[in-house]
């Protein structure tokens, strides 16, 4: 079977289009933490981005027999994922393809160069954790911090997202079970020392839970 499960069918596209509208966003610069086949990848530049890192391992390490069942194939997103990109480079558009781990893309962006960070990669509350710790001090102060699967099908990735609502308040969430919060200067500052990177994630939990 070479199918491949598509992530967002038509009508699961509106969703992360009204997200992008809301954001006020023009020529934005996204950093996308897992990006499977490159569908939302277009609706983000389809929604002005102008610069796009996509960043994903596949690997079958996060997969399970019911996963390969519906088709979720990583090798199979990524041969798609490699179509759209060479249609989006020959459009001229500024994307850039991290195969690697998301700790070890962090080196590959500068700190406070992003609009927008959208975490759609392992659904656990500990990944959803690490990736806003690790990468939040990308976001510029004005940015947004998002994602997907804010659902009751995804519990753990509820209760980080309800844990960061505790501190700055609810998210503005979509009909695709995307949400989005603001990144203020306040968010900078409790969560990366005044604005500089932390990515010692023992070192960030002290930060993290500070009053």
């Amino acid at each position: 079977m070479s199918s491949l499960y598509v992530m967002r069918p038509n009508i699961k596209t509106d969703g992360l289009c009204h997200l992008v509208k809301e954001t006020g966003l023009q020529d934005f610069t996204i950093a996308e933490i897992g990006s499977f086949a490159g569908e939302s990848a277009q609706i983000f530049l389809n929604g002005s981005a102008k610069k796009l890192y996509a960043i994903d391992l596949w690997m079958p390490i996060t997969y399970n027999e019911k996963s390969e069942r519906i088709g979720v194939r990583p090798h199979i997103a990524e041969a798609k994922f490699d179509q759209r990109l060479e249609t989006w480079l020959s459009e001229g558009k500024d994307v850039v393809k991290l195969k690697m781990d998301m700790m070890d893309a962090l080196s590959h962006v500068a700190d406070h160069s992003l609009d927008l960070l959208y975490i759609d990669a392992e659904h656990t509350y500990e990944a959803v954790m690490a990736a806003v710790r690790a990468w939040l001090c990308k976001i510029k102060p004005g940015g947004f911090l998002a994602g997907h699967d804010y659902s009751s099908y995804h519990k753990p990735v509820m209760k980080a997202v309800d844990e960061l609502a505790e501190r700055f308040g609810p998210p503005r969430t979509f009909g695709d079970a995307s949400w989005f919060f603001p990144v203020t200067v306040e968010w900078v500052h409790v969560h990366n020392h005044k604005g500089v990177c932390c990515v010692n994630l023992e070192d960030y939990e002290n930060v993290w839970i500070t009053p």
